[in-house]
């Protein structure tokens, strides 16, 4: 299973098949930033918000740079009721997009 693979699980809604497949992708590479954003995006849609929250927080911990984590984990807090960290989240996306231009 490659990440390419997992996407398309997630994208033919296939969420719970790609969440068991990016467990395995992160249980043999823990530092797959990648596979744990997927993951979260898996979690999200299967309303596992805490769990998408988790995988976003690690994600962000090992690599702060990609402005869809922030965009992603501010999804996740907008679900969880918590806008202010939402707002901060999206703003922080915004301002990773622009300096990665």
């Amino acid at each position: 299973m490659n990440i390419k693979e997992a996407i398309n699980l997630i994208n033919n809604r296939n969420f719970e098949s790609a969440v068991l497949q990016l467990d395995q992708m992160i249980e043999n590479v823990p530092n797959n930033v990648e596979a744990y954003y997927w993951r979260s995006v898996g979690f999200l849609h299967l309303n596992k918000l805490d769990k998408a929250l988790t995988d976003l927080n690690t994600a962000i911990e090992k690599y702060d740079e990609y402005a869809n984590t922030y965009k992603k984990r501010g999804v996740v807090y907008f679900h969880l009721g918590q806008l202010p960290l939402a707002l901060e989240d999206m703003n922080k996306a915004v301002e990773k997009k622009k300096k990665n231009k």
